[in-house]
C-alpha cells in the first residue's frame, strides 16, 4: 500500500487546516498562521472544483491502447471506491445501463482501493473516481471520464455506435 494515493491532498488540506485552527488559537504570530489556513482552504476548494469539473472526453483509439481478456463485445469499466459518495450515485445509472445493454456490452467494476484496482488506477493514470471507460473489441479506449457522473445517453450512443 502506497502513503501517496487520491486521497493524499484531502487528508493533507484538511490536516493544516486543523493545525492553523489549533494554532490561531494558542499562538502569538496569527498573522502568519491566519495566511496557512486562507492557502490551505484555498487548496481544499482548488481540489474540489477540479474533481468536480472532469469533463468526459472520447479518447483517440491510436493514443490510449488497453490489453483486456478477448471478449466479443466492446466492455464498461467503472473504477470506483467504496468510500466515494459519488460512486455509490452513479449504482442506478450502472444498474439502467446493465439493464439496457447487457446485451451490447460486457461490463466491468474494479474497486481502485483493491490491490488490481491499484494496480489498474497506476496504469492508466487514474486519479479521480468515478472512472468509466469504453473499450471497443479491438481493446481502445474510446471515451474515458474521471471523477464525475458520465452523460448516460452519451455513452448508450457510443455503446450502440460501436457494437453495430
Amino acid at each position: 500500500m502506497e502513503i501517496i494515493n487520491q486521497n493524499s491532498f484531502l487528508i493533507l488540506s484538511i490536516g493544516t487546516i486543523v493545525v492553523a485552527l489549533v494554532s490561531l488559537r494558542y499562538l502569538r504570530f496569527k498573522r502568519e498562521v491566519f495566511i496557512i489556513f486562507g492557502l490551505a482552504t484555498i487548496s481544499l476548494v482548488s481540489f474540489f472544483l477540479i474533481g468536480f469539473s472532469r469533463e468526459t472526453e472520447v479518447v483517440d483509439s491510436a493514443t490510449e491502447s488497453f490489453k483486456l481478456n478477448t471478449y466479443e463485445k466492446p466492455v464498461v469499466i467503472q473504477v470506483y471506491s467504496n468510500f466515494c459518495v459519488r460512486c455509490l450515485s452513479v449504482k442506478g445509472m450502472v444498474d439502467d445501463l446493465k439493464s439496457d445493454l447487457s446485451a451490447d456490452v460486457e461490463f466491468q467494476h474494479i474497486n481502485i482501493q483493491s490491490e488490481k484496482g491499484h494496480e489498474f488506477s497506476k496504469k492508466y493514470n487514474i486519479i479521480f473516481v468515478p472512472t468509466f471507460l469504453i473499450i471497443n473489441i479491438q481493446g481502445d479506449v474510446i471515451y474515458r471520464t474521471s471523477g464525475s457522473v458520465p452523460d448516460k445517453n452519451k455513452m448508450i450512443d457510443l455503446i450502440k455506435k460501436i457494437s453495430s
